[in-house]
């Protein structure tokens, strides 16, 4: 019976995903979760969905019938079940949408985002943009961009010289000792970071400088974020933190998660 249940809300759920936009009805409830939880009846024989505060499911949820004790993957938005996620309630397992390296735990977000707007949305989820310390952990990250897809986007890393020019800081307070810069953008940089300690002498001659004359139409573009996934090598990349790009977000694993 349960069973049943279960699988009849996500069968009308993803009904509803397929028809189009959301009615008025459903939209003043603020999202596609509240709306079925407001109309759902809290017996043991019915599932009633866990929303975020906007209204939108949260990513796994869970049964507690006596009949069906067990947890899932969803579609945030639209409440689909995400194929292969089922975990019996109470078992340690990883979190919706997380993929552990070492004691971290990473989630690749594709929805693109200014660099400040990224770090926030990772924040809301306890984490910050993702940070790197070795290659082993830059290609994991690398491999998790990419998805099922062959595709490799250019996506946010946490690196971040806006506070002082030059020194790059990630956005979890980690230390930076590891870099896989674009060459160069590594050597434009490596100079900026020079004249920085020399407090800026000779900045007529550093205005002639030959990376400053490949890009002319953003010579005053303040490249201050790190992108991964820049050219045929797949490198990180100073840029504009105005762009909108997907990113990765990184925490700390838990023994919950």
């Amino acid at each position: 019976m349960k069973a049943l249940s279960v699988f009849l809300t996500l069968c009308t759920t993803l009904t509803l995903s397929q028809a189009g936009p959301l009615n008025s009805t459903v939209l003043k409830f603020g999202g596609l979760c509240e709306y079925k939880r407001l109309h759902c009846h809290s017996f043991y024989s019915t599932f009633c969905p866990e929303c975020d505060a906007s209204g939108n499911f949260l990513p796994q949820q869970c049964s507690w019938s006596w009949t069906d004790r067990r947890c899932w993957c969803v579609d945030v938005i639209t409440g689909e079940t995400i194929p292969n996620t089922d975990t019996p309630l109470g078992t340690p397992s990883s979190h919706c949408g997380w993929f552990n390296f070492g004691e971290r735990c990473y989630s690749f977000i594709n929805t693109p985002k200014k660099w400040l707007e990224a770090e926030i949305y990772c924040q809301f989820d306890g984490a910050n943009l993702a940070s790197v310390h070795s290659e082993e952990e830059n290609r994991f990250i690398i491999s998790l961009t990419r998805g099922d897809t062959h595709d490799f986007p250019q996506t946010w890393l946490g690196g971040f010289d806006v506070i002082h020019p030059g020194y790059w800081i990630w956005s979890d307070g980690t230390t930076f000792n590891y870099k896989n810069c674009h060459h160069e953008d590594d050597d434009d940089h490596s100079d900026q970071h020079h004249d920085h300690d020399d407090h800026h002498k000779d900045d007529d001659d550093q205005d002639h400088d030959s990376h400053h004359d490949d890009d002319e139409d953003h010579k005053d573009e303040k490249k201050n974020c790190l992108r991964i996934n820049y050219d045929y090598d797949l490198k990180w990349f100073y840029t504009s933190c105005a762009d909108s790009l997907p990113f990765v977000c990184s925490k700390k694993a838990e023994a919950n998660i």
